[in-house]
């Protein structure tokens, strides 16, 4: 081989691998919104870009398996017309390759990527079909073992969780909405059983319950919409929307039983995670759904307030009076709610109730005692005067806990 058709030929791949460098970089950096404007505008170079920067992923593989190709060539011509100074050669290409073929091209479309695109944008089209039958190949070779692969999302939820935290520590974020964003990233974690209202808490009505009842019932309990059953509580066919009866109150319409203003219930597993079905929630435009057992039993119910609660704290329904769980009545005595949280309990009394198969003070006392304790009845927990003041034979509804100024601990 002649030394300068060689030379030209090395000269000519450098270039091609410099151009399919700066074309890649080019297309990564361009202003996509100053492009689609122009297209939009009927900026036929505009329209042209756009094509391929929706085909990004081929395109990109296109320019890489250009680049390979010209460094390939021009690495086996070098070596060729060379032999001698092989090694002097390739360390020389090399610098050459790097210099001319990566950064310079690339600084120079990143910092100009719109405008160069746009001028150069029908020559990198066709260089782009001329791989096309290359990346198709290569597509066919390694399309299937991508396929399997389970792609990875850009930031995991550690990641994000540690720029949080940056952010919070820097300045650049609020704590509480810190907080919030974690709350946020935690709903993948938390499922529905752990944020519903458990079946022996929901006030629902009977199928044959009249307007009148049901009217007592909206009265009473102060919520915004009630399930139905037929017969059992395992057999919801409906819920009632306080809306849906408004109309009805101070008139005689007794003679309207549930059935005939219920609305289809929307029925969930209770292992369901909680953004599963926060997304559920917002395309089916519904705020409520029942939530059942593996046996199909009804396990208990989950609002759109529940889901939304563990983000943002306690929510209260628009028709509901707030009620404090924990209620402080001197400096060591507190009237707590059976159904309030074991953890809300440790953070506003200062003590340390352990976490066990149980989420609230009425599960713990049952675990502690095995069973469900009578009304005035009281036990000692560590530094802890525990009383009944509320019970049934189902559930315990309210206690009474003493901190005790002695640290002496007692065993209950």
């Amino acid at each position: 081989m002649e030394i300068w058709l060689g030379l030209l030929m090395v000269l000519v791949c450098i270039t091609i691998a410099g151009f399919s460098s700066g074309a890649e970089i080019g297309f990564l950096s361009i202003n996509k919104v100053r492009l689609k404007n122009l297209a939009e505008k009927g900026n036929h170079r505009a329209i042209v870009a756009t094509e391929m920067v929706n085909d990004i992923p081929r395109f990109l593989t296109g320019m890489l398996v250009g680049i390979n190709v010209a460094i390939i060539i021009a690495s086996c011509v070098s070596t060729a017309l060379f032999e001698k100074w092989a090694v002097w050669v390739e360390m020389g290409l090399t610098i050459i390759i790097v210099l001319f073929a990566e950064i310079i091209p690339k600084t120079i479309f990143r910092h100009h990527s719109t405008k160069l695109v746009l001028s150069l944008v029908y020559v990198i089209r066709l260089w782009y079909r001329l791989l096309l039958p290359l990346v198709n190949l290569i597509a066919m070779i390694i399309g299937p073992v991508i396929r399997r692969k389970k792609k990875e999302p850009f930031l995991t939820k550690e990641d994000f969780r540690f720029l949080m935290e940056e952010g919070e520590e820097h300045g650049a974020i609020e704590e509480e909405a810190e907080e919030m964003i974690g709350d946020v990233l935690e709903l993948s974690e938390t499922r529905v059983k752990e944020v519903m209202t458990p079946r022996t808490d929901m006030i629902c009505v009977p199928v044959e319950a009249n307007m009148n009842e049901i009217l007592t019932i909206f009265s009473q309990y102060h919520c915004s919409r009630i399930p139905v059953y037929d017969e059992t509580i395992d057999n919801i066919i409906g819920i009632l929307y306080i809306k849906d009866v408004l109309n009805f109150w101070g008139k005689a319409a007794a003679w309207i039983s549930a059935v005939d203003l219920i609305r289809f219930p929307y029925f969930i597993p209770a292992t369901k995670r909680v953004d599963d079905l926060l997304e559920e929630f917002q395309k089916k435009r519904i705020q409520i759904a029942i939530v059942v057992d593996e046996y199909g039993g009804t396990a208990g119910l989950v609002t759109l307030e529940d889901v939304l609660e563990e983000i943002v704290g306690e929510i209260h329904d628009e028709y509901e009076t707030e009620d404090a769980p924990i209620k402080q009545k001197d400096a060591n005595t507190f009237l707590i709610d059976g159904y309030a949280g074991i953890e809300m309990i440790n953070e506003t009394m200062g003590i340390d109730i352990p976490k066990g198969d149980f989420e609230t003070i009425s599960g713990f006392i049952m675990e502690h005692l095995g069973r469900i304790p009578f009304i005035d009845e009281s036990f000692t927990y560590k530094n802890l005067k525990i009383t009944i003041i509320e019970a049934t034979e189902k559930t315990i509804e309210r206690v009474s806990i003493v901190v005790e100024k002695s640290d002496s601990l007692a065993a209950g």
